[in-house]
């Protein structure tokens, strides 16, 4: 097959994440099995037009928003008639391929921003957005559709998507680095891992962390880069919490590292508005460390309660500092989330999923729905 993925984002973007991660995946497995595949996606300084990495071909043209009409316009220009299936991933924003595309168009759903709208937009903007999403997806309800948890299916199912049309395929990591063994911090650690954004409620974790009781020494990593004025805001409300000297942040770190800090760190505090699926908590499970999550669509689907991490009571500061405070201390039950975690994953999820996928393009390009 020939296939042109549509997605805003690519995994060299500095904005790239955790969907980009997943997708280059699929794409390096759809690769493997003999299949061709155009990626495109928006510009961004210092990036080429056009370059082949790994076999998968980058087009990118146009900018967060611009990019969609850009895809328009090259494909009444240059890729009609090109591709065998057209995969169309949704960021937020559909490519609307579903109204002008003459191929088969699959749907490749991570989640709906659905209250991520009102922590990440100036209140009108979020009212807007979250009254358009399920308009925007209307288009792609007859279409097939791959997402990654069944919270997502459920989304698509109270928007008027047939449950007989909506794959989930399974999640797991991408391949991790071969580390040699580590052992954990003498101190209870704690780790966040993801973009700092108001979404991701990382000012969460700084406040469970100063719920904890008789855990002085306990230290909270935090990776990731994202909104300069609320990294700030953290480093503020960490001094007024008292946790200074007991937080790092660590920025933007390569993959080797953010897995040796994954090795070394006790729990992941995952404490989102929501997620697709919440890939840190699959990769913190390869080594071992258990997560502690929000009970939100992505997470509750990735964690296995009392099993392979812990899903907190509410979605609150305090209930997430009763969750770090147990798992920092309760050793016994702790080892026993650390095994199961491990053992939980399979490691060829990305390749079912990829086959998966293949699955459903090659429905779609059966009998074009009526």
């Amino acid at each position: 097959m020939r296939i042109l993925l549509l997605s805003w984002r690519d995994p060299k973007n500095p904005l790239a994440g955790g969907a980009e991660v997943l997708t280059e995946a699929l794409a390096a497995r759809w690769l493997a099995r003999g299949h061709q595949v155009t990626w495109y996606a928006s510009r961004f300084p210092g990036a080429p037009a056009e370059e082949a990495v790994g076999g998968i071909r980058y087009l990118r043209a146009g900018g967060r928003w611009s990019v969609y009409w850009h895809a328009f316009a090259r494909y009444r220009r240059q890729w009609q008639g090109h591709y065998d299936v057209i995969v169309d991933e949704i960021n937020t924003i559909p490519f609307f391929s579903s109204w002008y595309a003459r191929e088969p168009v699959i749907l490749h759903f991570n989640q709906l921003a659905h209250e991520v709208w009102f922590y990440e937009c100036p209140l009108p903007v979020a009212i807007v957005g979250y009254l358009l999403e399920p308009l925007a997806l209307w288009p792609y309800r007859r279409r097939h559709v791959i997402t990654i948890s069944e919270s997502a299916k459920r989304d698509l199912l109270r928007l008027g998507f047939s449950a007989e049309r909506v794959a989930v395929m399974p999640m797991g990591p991408a391949p991790t680095p071969p580390l040699p063994p580590a052992p954990r911090e003498t101190a209870p650690t704690v780790l966040f891992v993801g973009r700092l954004k108001r979404a991701k409620r990382v000012d969460h974790v700084l406040r469970a962390m100063a719920g904890l009781s008789d855990l002085s020494r306990a230290q909270l990593w935090i990776v990731g880069n994202g909104d300069a004025d609320y990294r700030r805001a953290l480093e503020r409300l960490s001094g007024r919490l008292g946790l200074t000297g007991r937080v790092t942040f660590f920025g933007a770190v390569p993959e080797e590292e953010k897995h040796r800090l994954m090795q070394r760190a006790h729990v992941l505090a995952v404490p989102s508005v929501r997620e697709g699926w919440g890939l840190v908590v699959s990769e913190a499970g390869v080594w071992g460390t258990p997560s502690a999550v929000y009970p939100v669509p992505g997470l509750i689907d990735s964690t296995r309660h009392n099993v392979t991490g812990w899903i907190c009571a509410t979605p609150t500061p305090r209930a997430l500092a009763n969750a770090l405070q147990r798992l920092l201390t309760d050793q016994p039950l702790w080892e026993q989330l650390s095994r199961r975690a491990r053992q939980a994953l399979s490691g060829d999820e990305l390749d079912r999923a990829a086959d998966l996928a293949l699955t459903v393009m090659a429905r779609a390009m059966g009998p074009r729905d009526q």
